[in-house]
Parts: structure tokens; C-alpha cells; sequence
């Protein structure tokens, strides 16, 4: 009798076969994993952003301040503002602008007045296509009625997210309808402030196959608790 030595061919296909399987599986749950990974970085991430945006402008709305017109001043020497708005998208406020009271700044010494006008305003963005959400802010009342806003490219002007889809601001009026706009400085919403605003916003995301239909809309709602303050 005679005794077998080593494998046979079959043998050694077999055994190189069952392994290929076992790497090939074990490779593609890596590359699933690391997708999946890859994704809920991709959503955190976007998420961040857009949570940040809305704090920072939800906190700003929070501290609107409009003083009531009196009936014999003109409306166009009459600085105080609360305006929003469609100029790009065509629903909602892309652009608000509101007088609001700044916050303290316990390290300064400078005598700085707490009362700023600030400015939120979305531009299309040449180089990409979508959109760039700009904040402007000076820490004065302006001298007259002022509707206008400022471009990106004053000093003043900040840059708050570029990237932008959507950016859109509703408003909440004493009747409890939401609407697309408002204006303090007219006749239908003059010396009036809204109960609250509701902030829209959306994002690039980092997939560019991802459908405009898909893409995620982070929506916060702020209060505006002071009324209209009556300086007569």
C-alpha cells in the first residue's frame, strides 16, 4: 500500500475557490460598511450646517425690535423696519431685513449702541450655480426709511453658507395665516411685527447624484415675543 502525499488539483481548487467567496463577501460588507460610513458622516455633517444657519438666524429674529410709527411722521423719514421679501426663489422671504437689539458684550468698553439693523439676503452664485446666503449688520438705525439691501461685496457684508438651495422665511400675522412677505413700512402691515417666523432651509449635498426632490429641508420656528414698542 502506498500513501497519498499532499492534495489533489481538485483539492486545491476547492479550497482556493471557498476562499475567494469568503473574501469576496467579506469585501463587500467592508465596502457596504464603509459607504454607510461614509454617509452618516456626509448627513451629520450637513446637518451641522444647517442647524447652525438656523440658529444663527432664529436668534437674530428673536431679538426684533420695531418702534410704531407716529401718524405724522412720514413713512420715508421713518427708519424703523421689518420687511421680508421674494426676490430669487419666488416663495417665501429670501430677504428680510429688521431692526433688532444686540446682544451685551461684557468685554468691550467701547460705548457701542445695542440697536443694529441687520439684513439676510440670498444671491445666486456664478461659480456653482445654486445660491449664497449673506448677512449684513450695522449697529445704527439708518437716517430715513431704507429698503434696500446690501450686495455680497460690502465691507459689511458676511458670508453665511454658500451652497445654498433654498432659503425662505415665512411669517405668522395676527390672524393666524402664514404668509410669503411682509412689510411694517405699508399700509396693510404698517407698525406691525409678526407672531412668528418660520425659517427654510436647504443644502447641497455632498452626493451629487442626490435628486432635488430628496434633498433634506430644515425648518425652524421662532417666536417674536415683543410687540411693537410705542415711543410717543
Amino acid at each position: 500500500m502506498t500513501r497519498r502525499a499532499g492534495f489533489t488539483l481538485i483539492e486545491v481548487m476547492a479550497v482556493v475557490f471557498l476562499t475567494a467567496i469568503v473574501v469576496g463577501v467579506a469585501l463587500d460588507f467592508y465596502i457596504d460598511l464603509s459607504n454607510q460610513s461614509q454617509h452618516a458622516s456626509e448627513a451629520t455633517r450637513e446637518i451641522r450646517r444647517a442647524t447652525s444657519l438656523l440658529d444663527r438666524v432664529g436668534n437674530d429674529l428673536e431679538r426684533t425690535l420695531l418702534a410704531k410709527k407716529p401718524d405724522d411722521v412720514d413713512p420715508l423719514a421713518y427708519p424703523w423696519i421689518f420687511l421680508g421679501e421674494s426676490r430669487v426663489l419666488g416663495h417665501g422671504s429670501d430677504r428680510v431685513k429688521f431692526v433688532m437689539r444686540r446682544p451685551s458684550d461684557a468685554r468691550s468698553n467701547e460705548q457701542v449702541s445695542d440697536i443694529a439693523t441687520v439684513e439676510y439676503a440670498l444671491y445666486p452664485d456664478d461659480q456653482n450655480g445654486n445660491y449664497q446666503l449673506i448677512r449684513w449688520s450695522e449697529p445704527n438705525l439708518p437716517e430715513a426709511l431704507d429698503r434696500d439691501f446690501a450686495l455680497p461685496g460690502d465691507p459689511e457684508s458676511q458670508l453665511m453658507a454658500d451652497g445654498v438651495v433654498e432659503f425662505a422665511v415665512r411669517f405668522l400675522g395676527e390672524d393666524g395665516e402664514w404668509v410669503d412677505e411682509w412689510d411694517s413700512s405699508q399700509l396693510a402691515d404698517s407698525g406691525t411685527l409678526p407672531l412668528a417666523a418660520e425659517i427654510e432651509v436647504a443644502l447641497v449635498p455632498d452626493d451629487p447624484d442626490t435628486d432635488d426632490t430628496d434633498i433634506p429641508r430644515y425648518r425652524r420656528q421662532v417666536l417674536l415675543p415683543v410687540r411693537p414698542l410705542d415711543l410717543t
